[in-house]
């Protein structure tokens, strides 16, 4: 079984694009890597819905990407 992380961000409880809110997502990473996490990371997509998606979640990746 292959297990699944899901990361989002959010102010308050309005979702916002990954980084650009109040979770401590460098802080997920870290921990995830503490426990040899070695599954699957999903972005939470912000609910802007005039946001692009595509561009969205480019941007989640590209932050990941650096923290990882």
């Amino acid at each position: 079984m292959r297990l699944s992380a899901r990361i989002g961000d959010r102010i308050g409880r309005r979702p916002v694009p990954l980084g650009q809110g109040e979770t401590n997502v460098p802080a997920i990473i870290e921990h995830l890597h503490q426990i040899g996490y070695t599954g699957w990371v999903s972005v939470e997509p912000s609910a802007n819905p005039l946001a692009d998606k595509f561009a969205s979640l480019a941007a989640a990746r590209q932050y990941l990407t650096a923290l990882i």
